[in-house]
């Protein structure tokens, strides 16, 4: 997770960013991921990595959806909306990495049966439009990259050579934007997998796009699974 912030960016970005770690352990993790006392590191019982590994936060598994959307995303989306002078170009990009099997997707989408089982997506799209001024437009793109090529999810026969080429979908509201996020999900490639029955085979991107926000000409927050 990246927000603006006090450190460097990468060259040719223009502008300086934070990066904050979270683990996520697993359930089904447990005796091979052993969290530390200090809740900042796990011990991983594993030949090729082993030893500890440091986190800014270390999150034991079966925590509810909600209380890992108020640990992961809420502080960084208040922020982000926050009226302040220096609210130029702000943004914040959420990923989520991990083997087959390891609950990326449902973490950032969430679950298809309960909902309360909704994702860090679904729960930012509700915050944004429970919060935001009048003022402000939300648009939404939605990409994956599979075979080394960009599918707009938005639009998936279109062939995409730029990134200038994404639909950018306009929402006027909660139930748009939730539209927008589940065309876009049936959109995507999955396949059958022994260790996980519906695995994601490309990497996805929603992206939402903040405009006329204060004095933000074109911020916004990407969410998405490597």
């Amino acid at each position: 997770m990246t927000r603006p912030g006090d450190t460097e960016s990468p060259a040719g970005y223009g502008r300086s960013c934070k990066a904050v770690s979270f683990c996520i352990i697993h359930p089904n993790c447990k005796g091979r991921i052993l969290p530390s006392a200090s809740g900042k590191s796990v011990l991983i019982d594993n030949s090729t990595i082993g030893g500890d590994v440091i986190f800014d936060s270390v999150i034991k598994g079966g925590k509810p959806q909600n209380e890992l959307f108020e640990m992961i995303c809420k502080p960084f989306l208040k922020d982000l909306l926050a009226e302040t002078p220096d609210s130029d170009n702000k943004g914040l990009l959420v990923l989520a990495a991990g083997p087959s099997g390891a609950g990326k997707t449902f973490c950032v989408t969430g679950g298809a049966t309960k909902f309360s089982d909704r994702g860090l997506i679904p729960r930012t799209l509700t915050f944004l439009f429970d919060h935001k001024p009048s003022s402000m437009r939300i648009e939404i793109s939605f990409y994956e990259i599979y075979k080394e090529e960009v599918v707009d999810l938005l639009s998936p026969r279109v062939k995409i050579s730029h990134s200038e080429d994404l639909t950018r979908m306009l929402v006027d509201d909660e139930s748009a934007a939730y539209q927008a996020l589940f065309t876009g999900d049936s959109n995507r490639h999955f396949e059958k997998m022994p260790q996980n029955t519906e695995a994601s085979r490309g990497h996805a991107v929603f992206e939402i796009l903040v405009n006329g926000y204060y004095k933000v000409p074109d911020g916004g927050l990407m969410l998405g699974t490597a």
